[in-house]
């Protein structure tokens, strides 16, 4: 996602990721990803990935890899939720998604 932050930028969006990790694990994934967005982190706390029902889908009791855009009326515009672990939404999709939206 780092390589295509600016384009989602670009719509006057913003890019967050979400990891269940604790601190310093959340500070190990900002490293390998060379991420420059913000990074939140549970702290093994499965409150936010429960309320967007991707908790534990794959019986391995962490987040299931996702993406939800939310409009500016806080509503659920676009979600992708992985199939396994290594199934991400792809970036041209989530382009596409904030050109309809911005469109309205």
């Amino acid at each position: 996602m780092q390589q295509n932050y600016n384009r989602i930028r670009n719509y006057d969006a913003e890019l967050l990721a979400l990891s269940m990790d604790d601190f310093q694990g959340a500070g190990n994934m900002i490293s390998s990803t060379r991420a420059f967005y913000p990074v939140l982190y549970t702290n093994k706390d499965s409150a936010v990935p429960e309320l967007y029902d991707v908790y534990n889908l794959h019986g391995d009791l962490v987040s299931a890899p996702a993406v939800f855009i939310i409009d500016k009326n806080g509503k659920i515009a676009y979600s992708y939720i992985g199939i396994d672990i290594a199934d991400r939404a792809p970036t041209d999709e989530i382009i596409t998604a904030l050109q309809e939206i911005q469109r309205g």
